[in-house]
């Protein structure tokens, strides 16, 4: 169910009809997709450090899980992406109507303005 009503049950106005609208909703997905991966990546990392600790209670160095690729970045990647083609999909053809596109175009230019603002003011850490 989707909102209350049955995916076979869903209006015209609610699924994107131009290409750039059916790009952004597929970025969109694989965006949640690459951060939920990384969030769990993140946690087998700390189940693996506090196993580590407790085999051997000696401190020193435990060798670290190769990184090859931040996916972090490529989830940043993502969203530009992502509020690109739906900026342009919405702007460029009247056709796109579609209630996903729009949420999807608010989150994610919202999104890119916490970016901004972390880039541009980083946290300060207290001394």
């Amino acid at each position: 169910m989707v909102l209350g009503r049955r995916l076979s049950d869903l209006q015209e106005a609610d699924l994107p009809k131009t290409r750039l609208g059916k790009w952004s909703v597929g970025i969109a997905v694989a965006c949640l997709l690459i951060s939920t991966a990384w969030q769990i990546g993140l946690a087998v990392e700390r189940h693996r450090n506090a196993v580590w600790e407790r085999l051997h209670p000696v401190p020193y160095m435990r060798p670290p899980l190769p990184t090859v690729f931040n996916w972090n970045l490529l989830s940043y990647i993502a969203i530009i992406l992502c509020v690109c083609t739906s900026v342009v999909g919405v702007i460029s053809s009247a056709r796109e109507r579609s209630i996903v596109v729009w949420v999807i175009t608010l989150t994610g230019v919202l999104t890119l303005l916490l970016m901004l603002g972390n880039l541009f003011f980083p946290h300060q850490t207290p001394c």
